[in-house]
């Protein structure tokens, strides 16, 4: 499987209490200065595989018996400090940079790029979800119709005092029209849950 695209973004790192647990299944709880907390359920089967807080806080899950460099699906979990509203009240240019970030690795267009503000428990929040075939993939096997392809769903929500994000990414060895409609399912679910996942947001 070839090297599947790990997303990060150069924010200044901020040093928290953080509470992982360990086993396939678990509450994943963020502590910020102030005590308040923030819980997100990892679902069953995922394991805790990374974390940094330099340059970014940022903490990865992946299914059980995967690792960072080859997995099936991943889930990244990130909190940003500032405050990113803009005039109207709506969260600064992130469902944009998301997309453009990735538009720089993948072949052509975006599959079903989606962009959505909204709130998420009286937070200001942004979702965003697409899919692409990515460049290294093509350089890997260039010769081939069927290449390795990636969805990502993405929530951020705006906190008193950071910006928490929820990502959860899906690679398929091969995508072909018969397997495309359960792909785009998979993703509509994964995009549920980067929401759900941040429904006790955010108290900082």
């Amino acid at each position: 499987m070839h090297k599947k695209l790990r997303m990060k973004f150069s924010f200044i790192a901020f040093a928290v209490t953080c509470l992982i647990g360990m086993s396939p299944a678990a509450a994943f709880e963020m502590v910020g200065s102030g005590g308040a907390k923030v819980v997100i359920e990892i679902p069953e089967g995922f394991s805790h595989v990374f974390s940094s807080t330099d340059p970014l806080e940022l903490y990865e899950f992946v299914p059980s018996g995967e690792d960072v460099g080859n997995w099936s699906e991943m889930i990244t979990v990130m909190r940003i400090p500032g405050t990113y509203l803009d005039a109207n009240g709506a969260l600064k240019d992130f469902g944009s940079i998301k997309l453009l970030a990735y538009v720089e690795t993948c072949t052509n267009a975006l599959m079903n790029p989606v962009v959505e503000n909204g709130t998420i428990n009286g937070q200001v929040s942004i979702s965003t979800s697409f899919g692409c075939i990515t460049k290294e993939a093509v350089r890997s096997m260039p010769n081939v119709d069927v290449r390795p392809f990636e969805f990502l769903s993405v929530t951020y929500v705006q906190g008193k005092e950071h910006v928490y994000e929820v990502q959860r990414a899906v690679h398929f060895d091969t995508l072909t029209a018969a397997t495309l409609p359960d792909a785009l399912a998979h993703n509509a679910s994964n995009l549920e849950y980067s929401r759900r996942a941040l429904s006790t947001c955010c108290g900082d």
